[in-house]
């Protein structure tokens, strides 16, 4: 006869949490195929324009970000980057 371990509790949670780990891999590759059908399929008719900023730094140049993204898919449309002055 068996002896039960004195983790035995630790020891089903860990195989339960690596179960429902796989199953979470296997939904974001189901998730990313079909978000690449959807970028093919989409004909980005229905679009928003999103402005960002980003400051600049000692070293580093502001940049400011004009994007025209679908909002359908996702997919970034078209995208203008403009490079400021250093702050």
């Amino acid at each position: 006869m068996k002896t039960p371990s004195p983790n035995q509790e630790a020891l089903d949670l860990q195989k339960r949490l690596n179960r429902l780990t796989n199953q979470v891999f296997k939904i974001a590759d189901n998730i990313a195929e079909i978000r690449k059908k959807i970028e093919l399929i989409c004909i980005h008719n229905e679009t928003k324009k999103i402005n960002k900023y980003e400051p600049g730094g000692y070293l580093n140049r502001e940049i400011f970000i004009n994007q025209i993204i679908c909002t359908v898919c996702g997919k970034v449309i078209k995208e203008e980057k403009i490079t400021g002055g250093f702050n």
